[in-house]
């Protein structure tokens, strides 16, 4: 099966005092809209599928990130196709400092067939593929729901946390960002599609 992956590298600059505290919940609220207007303002960074979305605000995949006193907060949408609403859909946001899906840190947003949400963490396996990881000091999922045929996720990040033995530091270390989406069949993670944009 034929697969696009486009990485793009990505570095989160916060300019203010940083610590190593777990970040604290602060759920988003915002529409996809409302999130547009943010985009490549000095505090929120947004990224997202198929190529050129952003200016035409008619995103399929988008993904925000904005920094915090302890890290970033990150919110994840994705725009349904009612046809296809009796899958049970995933769609993956992952970080990658050797710009391969292989060993990033990676959240799920995952869209079951009922339509509701789970928000989860995880780190890619060499083949297709994701092993979960129940929490992550620093990861903070905040909410997963659909409404409207979008899929809304949104997490916190710490700027330091280790996922699976594997130290991150979104601060000080630049990272490829790999969207990427699929089905689930029989708990196996078939990929779809493997998008990302450089801006």
């Amino acid at each position: 099966m034929a697969q696009k992956l486009i990485l793009l590298s990505f570095l989160i600059s916060i300019m203010c005092l940083l610590s190593e505290q777990i970040p604290i919940p602060e759920p988003n609220n915002k529409s996809m809209s409302e999130t547009y207007k943010e985009c490549g303002s000095m505090t929120s960074r947004c990224f997202g599928m198929p190529d050129e979305c952003l200016a035409e605000h008619n995103c399929e995949v988008l993904l925000s990130s904005k920094p915090t006193q302890t890290g970033a907060d990150f919110v994840l949408y994705w725009v349904q196709n009612p046809e296809t609403s009796g899958e049970d859909k995933w769609l993956g946001a992952a970080l990658s400092d050797k710009g391969q899906m292989s060993g990033s840190s990676v959240t799920e947003c995952l869209l079951w067939k009922n339509h509701s949400v789970t928000v989860k963490q995880g780190v890619t396996r060499d083949h297709v593929g994701i092993d979960s990881v129940e929490s992550v000091k620093g990861i903070t999922e905040h909410m997963g729901v659909f409404k409207d045929n979008v899929v809304t996720c949104s997490w916190s990040r710490a700027a330091h946390t280790t996922v699976k033995n594997l130290d991150f530091d979104i601060v000080n270390k630049k990272y490829y960002v790999i969207l990427a989406y699929g089905t689930i069949f029989n708990g196996i993670h078939d990929i779809r599609d493997e998008l990302n944009f450089i801006s």
